[in-house]
């Protein structure tokens, strides 16, 4: 278990969203630049089921965002950070992909 990584993420969605001015497209940023590198680009995508399940359990995540802001560290609404951090959490990828993406 590291809090961190999932802390991490968010404020970095919320960054994107809120000073970078990308609003609620952080998600299909996120899917384009990583379309960009992979090696077969249309296998990454979103799993509309991963997501929903995600949502539908993700207290945790939402304390630490809830905490996160609460202290200042996280920019515009909580919600709206959790919310893009588990869209890029369920995106459909391969190890193929991601070896690829890493190594470029």
């Amino acid at each position: 278990y590291n809090p961190y990584v999932n802390a991490g993420a968010m404020v970095s969605a919320s960054v994107l969203q809120n000073n970078i001015g990308l609003g609620e497209d952080v998600y299909e940023i996120f899917q384009s630049a990583c379309q960009d590198t992979a090696m077969e680009d249309m296998r990454l995508r979103i799993d509309p089921g991963v997501y929903e399940s995600e949502m539908s359990c993700n207290t945790n995540n939402m304390n630490i965002a809830k905490e996160l802001s609460k202290r200042g560290i996280l920019e515009g609404k909580f919600t709206s950070a959790v919310d893009s951090y588990t869209q890029c959490c369920s995106m459909l990828t391969t190890t193929e992909d991601m070896a690829v993406m890493a190594a470029t």
